[in-house]
């Protein structure tokens, strides 16, 4: 009940927000995603990372529905990982990117993810910073 109640009172403030920004965030999410994607396959990493651009419209309530979106988009680990540093780095949560192996003694089963998401059974074999962030000594 105490959800129900929240949600009446952010509503008129959320929703015309939300609608007036949609079509611009998505547009950002599918451009980006394409984007990634071609330049993983032809460049590599980094330029996928550096071909990103900063979202039109970023906010912390609007995370989940980034990520459902990705989701839905079938995007690779790799993919929304990418996309979804540029968005929380927009949003003020600079992340690393994560790439590790299950166990090197295994089949290799490559994973990434974000390093406040927990991946316990992975072993790290890279970290990619967000881009502008000072590395910590």
């Amino acid at each position: 009940m105490g959800a129900r109640r929240a949600w009446r009172t952010l509503r008129p403030v959320v929703a015309p927000t939300w609608r007036r920004h949609r079509p611009a965030v998505f547009a950002w999410l599918d451009r980006s995603l394409v984007d990634v994607r071609a330049s993983l396959q032809t460049e590599g990493i980094d330029h996928a990372r550096s071909r990103l651009p900063d979202p039109p419209y970023a906010t912390r309530w609007l995370t989940l529905v980034v990520a459902a979106r990705l989701s839905m988009q079938r995007a690779t680990c790799l993919e929304r990982s990418l996309i979804m540093q540029r968005w929380l780095m927009a949003t003020g949560q600079p992340h690393d990117v994560l790439i590790g192996v299950r166990s090197p003694r295994e089949t290799t089963i490559a994973h990434a993810w974000l390093d406040h998401e927990d991946s316990v059974s992975y072993h790290v074999l890279m970290r990619l910073p967000p881009e502008g962030v000072p590395r910590a000594s």
